[in-house]
């Protein structure tokens, strides 16, 4: 094929598409300007995540706090209800856990390492307790958490 035929059917080709081009670069940049979150709303929705996290990640461990009393302990540092010592030591140390790693995942340049996993084990398990447990053929027993 004769080049400057390529050339006119390239060019044709790129002038039929110029409206196109435009219109999606119009609607990506529109959608860029949707996807901005208003910083309040973000607050919001960031202290939700935390507090849904926290709470259902210690509930499923057996933690008995309840939404309410999470959130009065980790938005407002004050307590309620009959609770033991270990069980709001348990949600602080996960909260901070949860905060430190939020930290982390700012800096996008950051990579986890081994001590970084032993630094956040060392924050969760605030201190050895023992707990009571089933063995594999279901006999009730204790263990040192």
């Amino acid at each position: 094929m004769n080049i400057l035929y390529l050339w006119v059917v390239e060019y044709t080709r790129s002038e039929l598409m110029k409206p196109y081009i435009q219109n999606v670069e119009n609607l990506l940049n529109e959608l860029k300007g949707h996807l901005l979150i208003d910083e309040e709303y973000k607050k919001a929705l960031d202290k939700k995540i935390r507090l849904e996290y926290n709470f259902n990640s210690n509930h499923i461990e057996g933690n008995t706090l309840t939404y309410s009393e999470t959130e009065l302990l980790l938005i407002y540092n004050q307590t309620s209800g009959d609770h033991d010592k270990r069980e709001l030591d348990e949600m602080e140390g996960h909260d901070v856990a949860y905060t430190l790693i939020s930290e982390w995942a700012q800096d996008k340049s950051r990579s986890i390492t081994e001590t970084d996993i032993k630094t956040l084990n060392q924050i969760l398990l605030v201190k050895p307790f023992w707990k009571e447990a089933i063995t594999s053929d279901g006999q009730s027993t204790r263990r040192k958490s």
